[in-house]
């Protein structure tokens, strides 16, 4: 078994929050590999081209902000599980408010682990990787 997330995409508008998010996600010591976008739309497209691509890289992780200006990560959420990519990788929701509403809609979702205030952290990190672990075996 893996010790660490091969790979994880993070998408979030926030050019700061996306360089902590960085930081945190470097210090944690738990990833190999990270993917950051900016962007829901350069983010589907990205994901589409791994359709495409036998040779592309499927994250375990996505860490979508709820708050995104071209389309929301529920929006891209709807999007996304469209593409059925294999494995599916699990997401989980950020955002900097816990709209009772949004905790309603990422427990209903079947995509999404849950949703959890930001900033991410390493301890987080950790953590989900325990819990993704035991749920795999």
């Amino acid at each position: 078994m893996e010790d660490k997330f091969k790979h994880i995409v993070l998408i979030d508008d926030d050019y700061a929050t996306n360089f902590f998010h960085e930081i945190v996600v470097t210090d944690s010591g738990m990833v190999k590999d990270q993917k950051y976008f900016s962007s829901t739309v350069v983010a589907l497209e990205h994901f589409r081209n791994l359709q495409d691509n036998p040779d592309g890289i499927i994250p375990e992780v996505i860490f979508l902000d709820i708050n995104l200006p071209q389309m929301t990560g529920w929006e891209f959420l709807e999007k996304f599980k469209d593409l059925r990519l294999d494995p599916m990788p699990t997401v989980v929701m950020l955002s900097t408010s816990m709209n009772p509403l949004d905790k309603i809609r990422a427990q209903e979702n079947p995509v999404v682990l849950e949703l959890i205030d930001k900033p991410l952290t390493s301890d987080y990190i950790i953590k989900l990787k325990g819990k993704l672990s035991l749920v795999s075996q």
